[in-house]
């Protein structure tokens, strides 16, 4: 009698402190990351957000908490400088806006409509760099003729 109630015991605490420790979500999600200057790429610029585009890869989703975000969100430099504003919906960038250390635009991007994107980017100067159209996920003969037009570079396209 006293070895069943002995197991009897042991088994309510270990499967008491298994089933709390499922519900300890504090611990579970990291929700206040802060991010170093070290995720700007010295040619493509932050790209950390470019998976969770609406137009361009339907496939990825930010979650927090267990769910798919759908509301404006913003993330930080380890500095407390904003780097990161967005649009959630679903989990999926609508409209976003990137930024150096600095506080400089470094981004913008705007899902116009199910088809149709825009991003422009920006050099830390805060001059353009360039501007993408994206039609049904992919950049079009527009960006090449963008880039052309803005570097003096003018020919025909055919």
């Amino acid at each position: 009698m006293l070895m069943k109630f002995f197991i009897l015991t042991i088994s309510i605490i270990c499967f008491g402190q298994q089933s709390l420790a499922q519900f300890n979500f504090d611990k579970q999600v990291k929700t206040d990351i802060k991010y170093s200057e070290n995720i700007i790429d010295e040619v493509y610029g932050i790209t950390i957000y470019e998976p969770l585009n609406l137009g361009l890869s339907p496939d990825s989703v930010r979650m927090e908490n267990g769910y798919a975000i759908n509301n404006w969100k913003e993330d930080f430099y380890e500095s407390g400088q904003l780097l990161h504003k967005g649009y959630y919906i679903e989990g999926q960038l609508k409209v976003y806006k990137n930024y150096y250390p600095d506080g400089t635009l470094e981004r913008d991007f705007k899902n116009i409509d199910g088809f149709r994107s825009k991003c422009s980017l920006y050099y830390p100067s805060g001059k353009l760099k360039s501007e993408i159209v994206y039609l049904e996920g992919a950049s079009n003969f527009m960006d090449r003729l963008l880039r052309q037009w803005k570097h003096g570079v003018s020919r025909e396209i055919r």
